[in-house]
């Protein structure tokens, strides 16, 4: 079974009015064509997402299937919710290359310093989690300000020049 894009649109809008979901602008620059400029959904309830996806109100040691873009979707929507009641305008985005390389969130500023926010899952990190950072970081420039790798551990630990790895309950500290 298909659907016709107009339909496909007319739903988006359909739980984009009812504050069901959201969109996330693409972040991108004239200066790099291979960037993807599609932007993503989240939903407003991540418990909504939740329920959907019949995930299980405890788990034992394992998390269930799709915890990760779960959490990737309360961070983001809390973030957001954050930002709407800030003095100063932040701008949110997310960034994607057609190759794959991502980051969760970007913020932006009206001087245009960027703080990019990765979203993971884990008690541990690795290099490998800064990835998409790193990535955004030598496009951004000079723009870059701070790129943070939210996650489930206890500790803030440095990975190199305004990187950082930070717990996820700094969201609310």
């Amino acid at each position: 079974m298909s659907l016709a894009q107009s339909s496909i649109k007319r739903y988006i809008h359909l739980l984009q009015s009812g504050f069901i979901i959201f969109k996330l602008k693409p972040w991108f620059s004239n200066i790099d064509k291979r960037l993807a400029k599609s932007p993503k959904f989240y939903f407003v309830d991540s418990g909504l997402l939740s329920h959907l996806l019949r995930l299980p109100l405890t788990w034992g040691i394992t998390p269930p299937p799709y915890f990760g873009q779960v959490l990737e979707n309360f961070v983001v929507s809390e973030a957001l919710k954050q930002c709407s009641w800030q003095k100063k305008r932040v701008d949110t985005f997310h960034f994607r290359t057609q190759s794959g390389t991502e980051v969760d969130l970007i913020l932006q500023n009206r001087h245009g310093h960027l703080v990019e926010i990765e979203v993971k899952a884990s008690s541990t990190l690795s290099r490998k989690d800064f990835k998409g950072l790193l990535a955004f970081k030598e496009i951004a420039k000079e723009n870059f300000y701070s790129g943070l790798v939210l996650y489930t551990g206890d500790t803030v630990i440095p990975f190199g020049e305004k990187l950082w790895g930070v717990p996820l309950q700094a969201l609310w500290e």
